[in-house]
C-alpha cells in the first residue's frame, strides 16, 4: 500500500479548515472574528461599552430614587391620615 504524499493530504484537508465542508464539521468563528479591527473600531467599542456601562448606573440610582421617593410619600401619607383620624376621635 502507497503512502499519500503530504501535499496531498494538505489539499484534501484544505476544505474542511475553510469551513466549506460537509454536514457536521464546525469551524469555531467566523472569517470576521478572526480579521483584526482598527484603531478607530477599537475606539468606538470602547465608547460605547463606557455609555452602556454609564446608562446602566445611571438607570439603577434613578430606580434607586424613584423607590425612596416612593416609599417616603406613602409613609408621609400613612403618618397624614392617622394625625387626622387620631385627632378626630
Amino acid at each position: 500500500m502507497a503512502s499519500p504524499s503530504l501535499s496531498s493530504l494538505f489539499s484534501a484537508a484544505a476544505p474542511l479548515a475553510g469551513g466549506g465542508g460537509g454536514a457536521g464539521v464546525r469551524t469555531l468563528g467566523s472569517p470576521a472574528s478572526v480579521r483584526p479591527i482598527s484603531h478607530r473600531q477599537r475606539r468606538r467599542r470602547l465608547v460605547v461599552a463606557s455609555v452602556k456601562w454609564r446608562y446602566k448606573g445611571t438607570a439603577r440610582k434613578e430606580a434607586a430614587l424613584s423607590e425612596l421617593i416612593e416609599r417616603k410619600v406613602a409613609e408621609a401619607t400613612e403618618a397624614f391620615y392617622n394625625y387626622i383620624f387620631s385627632e378626630s376621635k
